[in-house]
C-alpha cells in the first residue's frame, strides 16, 4: 500500500510526536539514564562507576595508605564521558608516591586557582584548606584533564582532592 504525500506527512507527525512524548516521560520520571548506581559505602549518592574503573580510566594511582577515601563518579549514559572527583587523606610520602605513580605535577600555591567544589554536596570541595595546593596535567594526549589539591596545612596527613574529566 502505497501512501499519498498528505499521508505521509500524517505518518511522520505521528512517529515525532509519538518519538517526543516517550522522551518527556522518561524525562519527566527523573530518571537521566545514569543508573544502576554503585553500592560502594564510600560513594557519594549518585554515583554510578566503581572507583577502580573510574581510576584506571584516568591513570590514577590511589596510594596506600589512602583514609578517609570518598568519592563521585560518573559514566554518561549517552557520550561514555567519565568524571571522577575523589577525596583521601595520607601521609607526606603516600602523596609522593601517589603524584609519581600517576604521573602529576607536584602541587603548588596558586592564589587565582578555581576551587574544586563540583560535588560539594557531599562534602568533596577544598573550601576549609588551610594551604591549598593546586597542580593540573592537560591531558591533550591522553583525552582528559585532572587537577588535584592539596591541604598542606599539616605535615603529618594531607588531605588530597582530585578532580578528573573527559574533554
Amino acid at each position: 500500500m502505497m501512501l499519498s504525500a498528505p499521508g505521509r506527512g500524517r505518518l511522520l507527525f505521528w512517529v515525532v510526536l509519538a518519538g517526543g512524548l516517550s522522551s518527556c516521560a522518561v524525562l519527566g520520571s527523573g530518571d537521566d539514564g545514569r543508573g544502576p548506581y554503585i553500592s560502594d559505602a564510600r560513594a557519594c549518592s549518585g554515583s554510578n562507576l566503581e572507583l577502580g574503573k573510574a581510576a584506571k580510566h584516568f591513570r590514577l594511582a590511589m596510594p596506600v595508605p589512602a583514609e578517609g577515601l570518598r568519592f563521585a563518579s560518573d559514566l554518561h549514559p549517552v557520550s561514555g564521558e567519565y568524571a571522577l572527583t575523589v577525596e583521601f587523606t595520607t601521609t607526606a610520602a603516600g602523596l609522593k608516591s601517589f603524584l609519581s605513580a600517576s604521573h602529576l605535577p607536584q602541587p603548588e600555591r596558586d592564589e587565582g586557582a578555581e576551587p574544586i567544589d563540583r560535588h560539594a554536596s557531599c562534602g568533596l570541595t577544598d573550601e576549609g584548606f588551610d594551604r591549598p595546593q593546586y597542580a593540573s596535567d592537560d591531558g591533550e594526549s591522553s583525552g582528559y584533564v585532572r587537577r588535584v589539591v592539596v591541604d598542606a596545612g599539616s605535615s603529618a596527613k594531607v588531605r588530597v582532592i582530585v578532580e578528573a574529566m573527559d574533554r
